[in-house]
């Protein structure tokens, strides 16, 4: 199968067919049987063969949703109307920039053509006339020799750095650096979640949660044999599931992560 394609963990836990056919019947369609089966074997995730090539361009596809009713592909739907997407798309991947769905607009059976949507709501673009054929597409991304740099210049910073930088709550760069830095290395997971906790409220540092979730994660997979803050973890997973921005809207980027969080606590259990 393709499973080759993903890298690390699945996004999603196992699902029966009982809750394929009710995700089925909530976006009112039949789901391509690859699809299906690859989800069976790797339930979504990040993808180790990223890369896309649409119209002689390169596009990095970050990850596949995998099956659930309220997240996932099951989050099809809001998308659809959230982002004004034509009726008949199914979301399988993307987060704003792009999209990546299933084409059932003009379609009533299992195998739809794939379609590639960009930002700006330009025309859709077909990539594949159905997902074995996509997945078929999708290449590693090419290795970028770099040359060495000087890295004097490179701040390292140390943790009371950190909590001045937090306390004084001015400096996105430098806070997000420093989380970036600590999820790197390994020890004082406790200590780092609690940052993680008094930066999430930061609603002002523009796209903080981002950083913010994606560095737990990082950290998490550093430090998967220590024990883990459950009862802080938890709190931080749904602040990062109902994280709403300056505007009071929620972000469902952030949120994302936070349903990748909740995942991981019900798989350490």
């Amino acid at each position: 199968m393709f499973e080759y394609i993903f890298e690390g963990e699945p996004s999603y836990l196992d699902f029966t067919d009982k809750e394929l056919s009710t995700v089925e019947e909530k976006l009112g369609v039949k789901l391509p049987e690859t699809y299906i089966k690859l989800m069976k074997i790797h339930n979504g995730g990040e993808l180790a063969y990223n890369t896309l090539k649409i119209s002689g361009e390169e596009v990095i596809i970050d990850e596949l949703e995998g099956i659930a009713l309220n997240e996932g592909i099951g989050n099809s739907n809001y998308l659809v109307e959230e982002w004004e997407l034509d009726k008949g798309f199914v979301v399988f991947a993307g987060d704003g920039n792009y999209w990546l769905v299933f084409d059932y607009r003009n379609y009533t059976g299992n195998d739809p053509a794939v379609f590639y949507i960009e930002e700006d709501g330009g025309k859709p673009k077909k990539v594949a006339k159905n997902f074995k054929e996509f997945v078929k597409k999708l290449q590693e991304p090419e290795e970028i020799d770099f040359e060495e740099e000087d890295d004097e210049d490179d701040h390292i910073y140390t943790k009371e750095e950190f909590e001045k930088l937090m306390e004084k709550g001015k400096s996105y760069v430098d806070i997000a650096n420093c989380f970036d830095q600590f999820a790197e290395e390994k020890g004082d997971l406790e200590w780092f979640i609690k940052m993680a906790l008094r930066g999430i409220d930061k609603k002002h540092l523009d796209t903080l949660s981002w950083t913010i979730g994606e560095s737990v994660l990082m950290k998490l997979k550093n430090d998967a044999g220590e024990d883990w803050p459950t009862e802080e973890l938890n709190e931080l997973a749904e602040k990062l599931i109902n994280f709403k921005d300056t505007d009071g809207l929620l972000d469902s980027y952030t949120a994302k992560f936070g349903r990748k969080l909740q995942n991981k606590l019900n798989r350490k259990k």
